[in-house]
Order: C-alpha cells, then structure tokens, then sequence
C-alpha cells in the first residue's frame, strides 16, 4: 500500500512539473533535440546510480560524468539558451522543473521495471567505452542500442 501511495505521489509530481515544451513542438533545432535527450539519459544514469543496489552503478555513474564532462557542460548550455529563449526570465525555473520531471520519470522507470538495472548496467558499460569527445546524440545513439525494444 505504502508503494502505492510512493508511485501517486511521484505520478502527480510529474505531471504538475511536466514544462511547457509542448507548446513548442518543432521549436527546437537539432542540437537541442540532442541536449534534451542527452539530459534525459543523464537523469536515467542518475537515478540508476542512486536507486540500484549494485556499486557498479554508481562508479559507473562517475565514469559517465568526468569522461563526459565538456559534453556535458556544453548540454547544459545548449538547454539553458533554449529556455531563456522560450520562456524568459522563468527560464531557470522552467529547466529546473524539466530536469525534476526527468528525475521522476526516470524513478517511477526504476520502481515498475525489473530490467531498469540491468538495462542500466549495459547503457553505462557502452557509453564508458566509447570516445569521450562523441557528440551528445551519439552518446544517447549508443546508449538506447541496449534499451528493449
């Protein structure tokens, strides 16, 4: 019961934090159709690195962000251009809400999917082995080859 109650919580948090991008379908270009996938597979890794009980994930996890650091980085710039374009002076608020949105997708993922683990472990084992000067699109690429289809 308890669960349940975990999972309406995060349901409802989710869809009240959920930004307004829709409202910009096709506003965006592809380095920012990149930088909003990149940033989802970064909250994946993360709530993976925090929510598995393997420490493989979580040294996994730092692999990810010191080898993918400029990438990043530069993610993060691209995103935060993009909102202060689309929304101004709530920009900050906006991204901030996206990310969590992201967060709690990504945990609601880890609670009703038993392979979310082992899924992964496989996506950090592809991306830690790739070249660390990849594009963000090809880190994401390469990560979702070890996603169920």
């Amino acid at each position: 019961m308890r669960f349940r109650g975990i999972v309406a919580v995060l349901t409802v948090l989710s869809c009240v934090t959920t930004p307004a991008i829709a409202q910009s379908a096709g506003a965006f270009n592809a380095t920012e159709a990149e930088a909003f996938a990149f940033r989802r597979l970064q909250s994946e890794l993360m709530v993976a690195a925090l929510s598995c009980r393997d420490a493989r994930h979580h040294k996994h996890y730092n692999t990810f962000v010191k080898r993918f650091r400029p990438a990043l980085k530069t993610n993060a710039r691209v995103l935060k251009a993009y909102f202060s374009r689309l929304h101004g002076p709530m920009a900050t608020r906006k991204l901030d809400d996206y990310i969590t949105h992201l967060a709690n997708e990504a945990s609601l993922a880890s609670m009703g999917d038993t392979n979310f683990c082992a899924n992964a472990l496989r996506r950090f084992e592809a991306i830690n082995h790739i070249d660390a000067d990849q594009t963000a699109g090809m880190i994401v690429q390469e990560a979702d080859l070890f996603l169920p289809q």
